[in-house]
C-alpha cells in the first residue's frame, strides 16, 4: 500500500513541471520602418486637370514659420474635362495631385545672401493617407535652382514623406522649388502637416493634407 502511494505522489510530482522547465516567451521587438528610397516621377505640372475648388484647398498661402512662403493646391486628372471638380462626384479609386510651392526667405533680414547655406529638406510631418506612391518635383525648376548635377532624393518613412537634397549649389532666399505626390484620398481641412528645414531651423507650413483615418500608416497604399 505504502509503495503505491509513493508511486502516485510521484507522478504528481512529474506532471506539475518547474519552471525552468517551461519555454521562454520570444522576445518582442519594436520594428521601426526606416526610410525607404523611392524613385521620383517626371510629370509636367501644366498637364494636370483641374484644381478642386473651395475656400479651404483653392490655392492656399502658408508661411513657412520666418523660413519663407508656402503655396499649395491640389488638382484631379487630366481627364476630367472642367475647370474645377468636386471629390463628392468622383470614384474612390481617383487619384490626386497635390502639388507645394515653397520659396525661402533669408533667415534675417539683415544677413548677407552668401552667409546662409540653404534649405536641405521638405517633407510632411504625418504619415499620408492614400499615398499612391507617385513622388517628384519640378525638375526644369530644380536645374534652375539647385544648378548642374543637383540629386534630389524622395522617400518615404513611416509613411511620412521626403524629399531630400543631397548635391546642389543650394536652395537659398528668393528661390523656388515645387514639390507633389499623389493619393487617393481628396483633401480634408488644411493641415499643418508640412515643414523646410535650413540652418538647423526647421519651419512648419499648412497645406491641403488628405483627412486622417483611424489608422493613417495602415491607410497607405502598398506599391
Amino acid at each position: 500500500m505504502k509503495r503505491a502511494l509513493a508511486l502516485l505522489a510521484g507522478l504528481a510530482l512529474g506532471s506539475c513541471g518547474s519552471p525552468a522547465d517551461e519555454p521562454e516567451p520570444a522576445p518582442v521587438k519594436n520594428i521601426v520602418e526606416g526610410p525607404r528610397t523611392l524613385v521620383a516621377e517626371t510629370v509636367s505640372l501644366a498637364d494636370l486637370g483641374p484644381r478642386i475648388a473651395g475656400t479651404q484647398v483653392d490655392e492656399v498661402e502658408s508661411a513657412v514659420d520666418g523660413l519663407g512662403t508656402m503655396v499649395s493646391y491640389v488638382a484631379c486628372p487630366v481627364e476630367i474635362e472642367a475647370q474645377t471638380c468636386d471629390p463628392a462626384l468622383l470614384p474612390d479609386d481617383t487619384i490626386y495631385t497635390y502639388v507645394n510651392i515653397v520659396t525661402l526667405d533669408p533667415p534675417d533680414a539683415e544677413q548677407a545672401h552668401d552667409q546662409w547655406s540653404g534649405a536641405r529638406l521638405f517633407r510632411t510631418t504625418e504619415p499620408v493617407p492614400g499615398f499612391s506612391f507617385s513622388i517628384g518635383y519640378d525638375r526644369e525648376q530644380a536645374l534652375s535652382t539647385l544648378g548642374e548635377g543637383y540629386d534630389i532624393q524622395t522617400q518615404i518613412e513611416n509613411g511620412a514623406l521626403i524629399w531630400r537634397i543631397v548635391a546642389s549649389d543650394g536652395w537659398m532666399p528668393g528661390e523656388t522649388l515645387t514639390f507633389y505626390w499623389r493619393s487617393n484620398k481628396p483633401p480634408g481641412a488644411p493641415a499643418k502637416a508640412y515643414m523646410v528645414e535650413a540652418e538647423g531651423v526647421e519651419g512648419r507650413a499648412t497645406g491641403p493634407f488628405p483627412a486622417a483615418s483611424e489608422d493613417t500608416e495602415a491607410d497607405v497604399a502598398a506599391p
